[in-house]
């Protein structure tokens, strides 16, 4: 299990949807991973969202994560740090003909 140390700002959706299983939140973020069976499947999708939200997360020194029930939704959450540190900006002088 991962901390987070320091500053984020920390966003989460929630929905009332069909919900996962324990055992299939992890595989949710997966590439092309469908956790419905495809003769059965109630919802769309191509199974890229939360692959590429975690790799966008990843580049970003973030976390999500999905806390989930099946038959009564789902909550997902994103944690972006916060820089502490203001970069000092350059002051560039330009010369007008």
């Amino acid at each position: 299990i991962k901390t987070l140390d320091g500053n984020y700002i920390i966003v989460s959706v929630c929905d009332e949807g069909i919900g996962m299983k324990k055992e299939n939140i992890l595989k949710a973020f997966d590439m092309f991973t469908q956790i419905e069976n495809s003769l059965t499947r109630k919802v769309g999708g191509t199974g890229l969202g939360l692959p590429i939200a975690k790799q966008l997360m990843k580049a970003h020194k973030g976390a999500i994560w999905c806390e989930s029930q099946e038959d009564k939704g789902s909550t997902f959450t994103i944690a972006i740090p916060v820089a502490t540190e203001v970069a000092e900006q350059e002051t560039v002088q330009k010369e007008f003909v």
